[in-house]
């Protein structure tokens, strides 16, 4: 009989590593991986989910675009301007996350947090999902930038810019 046969004969699984010898030195190896792995995975979501639906983030999100949105324009030309920006806005948004995650799980690099938001893409959606895939897009980032632009220069009915007053029922 072969050795790997005799242990499997003998109960040993294939993550016992015979290092030979008497028997007694066996080192049993135990697969915790995935069931830590998404226990990992549903708190580092979590952490996400809470640092970019809190206001902090919001406020910080918000304060750049506003400061920068009118400088974009509708047209399938980027200006060089846009670049830097992008570059800035994403270092912004990157550093709040690490800052929150190291926050949360000192030991755990970003590069090991892309590689599981990346491996469980799938599992994730919402709020999340749309600004973690938006990082690395210059495309998303110039659309926010227009948003805010096209919201704050609305063009009401009485051509003005912002909302109509209404007190007595007539537009003024």
């Amino acid at each position: 009989m072969s050795e790997s046969k005799d242990n499997r004969e003998e109960g040993k699984g294939e993550e016992d590593l015979d290092l030979g010898g008497t028997g007694d030195e066996d080192v049993n190896i135990e697969h915790f991986s995935e069931s830590k792995e998404d226990f990992t995975f549903e708190e580092v979501v979590a952490v996400l989910e809470d640092a970019i639906l809190g206001e902090d983030f919001q406020s910080l999100q918000n304060n750049f675009i506003e400061r920068h949105c009118d400088i974009f324009e509708e047209s399938a030309e980027n200006k060089l301007e846009y670049t830097p920006l992008f570059q800035q806005y994403t270092k912004m948004v990157e550093d709040y996350i690490e800052s929150k995650i190291k926050g949360a799980f000192p030991d755990l690099t970003m590069p090991r947090v892309e590689s599981m938001l990346a491996s469980k893409k799938d599992e994730l959606s919402g709020d999340v999902f749309d600004v973690m895939s938006s990082l690395g897009d210059f495309h998303e980032f110039k659309e926010l930038m227009l948003s805010q632009k096209r919201a704050k220069n609305i063009v009401n009915p009485s051509g003005g810019l912002g909302l109509d007053l209404c007190i007595t029922g007539k537009h003024v």
